[in-house]
């Protein structure tokens, strides 16, 4: 074999090693590159399950350190933080003997039947048949009745209050006419209001707050029952801020719009999806 087709093979098989090294590369860069987009994916997925959780969690605290206090001349609250731990880690208490008060979470229409709201009832009881009001996001208070009460895929003729999630029909009530956020109630039990004063705790950044203060004047998220409402926060006396770790700070406060409501009522301060702060409404402004 002379020397010339030696080379050639030699060339030859240099090329065919190249290609198949460069073959090898591209499927490694590729497969990488699925992997990176698939933990891309993951992470965005668990973000806003995440985010998610942290909402239900709110949700289920806010119901459960919700309380009835109909004590009109303002409430007087010794240790906010405390009382809001307290009341965290107690169990819920239901009053099957109080005013009829449900928190609607869904509304959905129920073919041949009507509109049916879902929720949980806070205090006292309902039968079917009952008239009950509709009150909360500014609407005006609307009686209507009750004609079918189903828990659990089962007809109930009565349902007292309780843990358990319910759905109650409505005569008469189109789907756009009741939402998310407003009540059903014993007529004129409870009023809309879009002032209050409350005393509040600041949680610090290691209690997943934040490390900005509140600023006087400041427009957050106020977080009743399962209804998120835009608030302007007036700090009382002649304070500017509130630092994180701060308790028992006064403040007045004016929603944007009127939500059902009570003095004693707990609710979260929010910001960006953090809670700043938790507080109790210690008096209501007609």
């Amino acid at each position: 074999m002379d020397k010339k087709k030696i080379i050639f093979i030699i060339g030859g098989l240099l090329l065919i090693a190249i290609i198949i090294f460069l073959m090898f590369k591209l499927k490694e860069d590729k497969s990488e590159n699925q992997s990176y987009k698939s933990n891309g994916d993951n992470d965005r997925t668990s973000s806003v399950s995440n985010i998610s959780n942290q909402n239900n969690e709110l949700n289920s605290d806010t119901n459960k350190l919700n309380k009835n206090n109909s004590d009109k001349n303002g409430l007087v609250i010794k240790d906010v933080k405390k009382k809001y731990e307290d009341e965290k880690n107690a169990k819920k208490a239901y009053d099957p003997n109080g005013d009829f008060l449900f928190q609607i979470n869904d509304v959905f229409t129920v073919i041949e039947k009507g509109t049916a709201v879902v929720g949980t009832i806070l205090r006292g009881s309902v039968k079917a048949g009952d008239e009950v009001q509709i009150v909360g996001l500014g609407e005006e208070r609307r009686n209507v009745k009750v004609i079918e009460i189903e828990a659990l895929n089962q007809q109930l003729d009565e349902k007292e209050a309780g843990e358990e999630e319910l759905g109650i029909i409505l005569e008469d009530i189109q789907r756009d006419e009741v939402d998310k956020g407003q009540v059903l109630a014993k007529p004129n039990s409870i009023e809309a209001h879009k002032k209050f004063d409350a005393e509040i705790y600041m949680l610090t950044s290691e209690e997943k707050g934040r490390s900005e203060p509140i600023l006087n004047g400041a427009r957050l998220q106020y977080f009743f029952k399962n209804t998120d409402i835009t608030g302007t926060t007036n700090i009382n006396g002649n304070i500017e801020q509130i630092n994180p770790g701060d308790n028992n700070v006064k403040i007045t406060v004016e929603l944007a719009t009127s939500i059902a409501m009570e003095t004693g009522d707990y609710f979260a301060i929010r910001f960006g999806g953090r809670v700043l702060a938790h507080g109790y409404v210690t008096k209501i402004y007609e």
